[in-house]
């Protein structure tokens, strides 16, 4: 049975490559464990899926995509079970729809698919897979797998299949412990946000608005971190945290200006996302509860949470000193950002020399200008004369 499967293969791969008259692209993406967590598979299901590689053909010129996948069971990802499919092109994406039946009434099951390939120079880079499932039951599935021009080594392909415990590989050994401490207040916890939050828009503070920091002077207080492409700041202050995308990014957009306000987070120590992959950025147990606000204001981006279990995490990560990532990811978008904290004047002088546009942005900002930097502590006359030594103009 297995060589009449392989040879049914062979035979289809070489109908395509002759029907297929122009360039073909050709994409292997492997599922981890982190693309099931995210697309919510039931655990039990896992070993149909991970580890294992799908294969597409492309032909951009005849519009026509292939699953060649040795598996059978991936094609309940791509949507594809044999033959060949029509896609239309939008821009970098190739879009494609089909539905899959399984089974016999009254317990048939409909596969209903909305995919979509992601290309960038003309390499199939990831397919995104929206699957609903209808008939004698309802679920629904939202797949983002990696995927690449070659194909995967068996080292690899082992090593999507093994699994991490979550103490060993989603947390560093301090994480819980710093979480409890500053739960029990062992940790001094900064005390109340702001009396006012950014809005969206640039606008003076009135006078009453400034006389209330005055006397809430102590509750002002915040701490500065800097992503890594110095074009983002984050201020995590008492029971509020700020995230502002200066000049803005598409994918930052993409993933938080939503109105369901729905995403998959996650924070874990920066070194374990060095790859730059987007599964590096989602490891085991590193999901956190997260809402935000989203606003603009003019080409900035921002984003405002309360989320009390989020703020713990990065407290706990500013406690002991230690950059992290934050990731999401949604339906249609991902992204990822890597912060340093700022804690000393050899810190400011790195972003003004990286993005003079962002430092001078941030002392614009309104815990600058009326609250006070916990590491550096410095208020905004302290910055002023900063700047004044390090002829620094903004």
């Amino acid at each position: 049975m297995k060589n009449l499967i392989k040879f049914t293969l062979i035979f289809f791969i070489f109908n395509f490559y002759n029907t297929a008259k122009s360039e073909i692209l050709e994409g292997f993406c492997l599922v981890k464990k982190s693309d099931l967590e995210i697309a919510k598979i039931a655990p039990d299901d896992f070993p149909r899926f991970l580890g294992k590689e799908i294969k597409i053909l492309v032909s951009l010129e005849e519009g026509l995509l292939a699953d060649i996948s040795d598996d059978v069971d991936l094609s309940l990802i791509t949507g594809m079970y044999g033959g060949t499919l029509e896609f239309k092109k939008n821009g970098l994406n190739i879009n494609y729809e089909n539905k899959i039946e399984v089974g016999e009434k009254p317990k048939q099951v409909t596969y209903s698919y909305k995919n979509r390939l992601s290309l960038v120079d003309n390499k199939i880079t990831s397919i995104y897979a929206y699957v609903d499932q209808t008939g004698f039951s309802m679920n629904s599935w939202k797949f983002q797998i990696d995927c690449r021009d070659y194909p995967y080594s068996e080292d690899e392909i082992l090593a999507a299949k093994k699994t991490k415990t979550l103490g060993k590989y989603g947390k560093p050994e301090w994480f819980d412990e710093l979480v409890k401490k500053i739960e029990k207040g062992d940790i001094q916890k900064r005390e109340n946000p702001y009396t006012t939050e950014i809005t969206g828009e640039r606008r003076e503070i009135g006078s009453k608005e400034v006389d209330s920091w005055k006397k809430s002077e102590d509750n002002s207080k915040y701490s500065l971190l800097i992503e890594e492409d110095f074009d983002t700041a984050l201020f995590l202050r008492p029971g509020s945290v700020t995230i502002i995308s200066f000049g803005g990014y598409e994918f930052f957009k993409g993933v938080y200006n939503r109105s369901d306000n729905q995403a998959n987070t996650h924070v874990q120590p920066a070194d374990m996302s060095k790859d730059g992959k987007m599964e590096s950025y989602m490891r085991d147990g590193s999901q956190v509860e997260f809402d935000w606000e989203f606003k603009e204001r003019d080409n900035d981006q921002i984003v405002i949470s309360s989320t009390s279990k989020f703020i713990q995490v990065l407290n706990s990560y500013v406690a002991s000193d230690s950059s992290f990532s934050i990731s999401s990811i949604t339906d249609e978008f991902w992204y990822a950002g890597t912060f340093d904290l700022v804690k000393n004047q050899d810190d400011l002088l790195r972003i003004y020399q990286k993005n003079k546009a962002t430092y001078c942005s941030i002392i614009k900002e309104k815990p600058v200008l009326y609250g006070s930097s916990l590491e550096l502590q410095y208020k905004h006359s302290d910055f002023i004369n900063f700047n004044k030594r390090n002829n620094i103009s903004c």
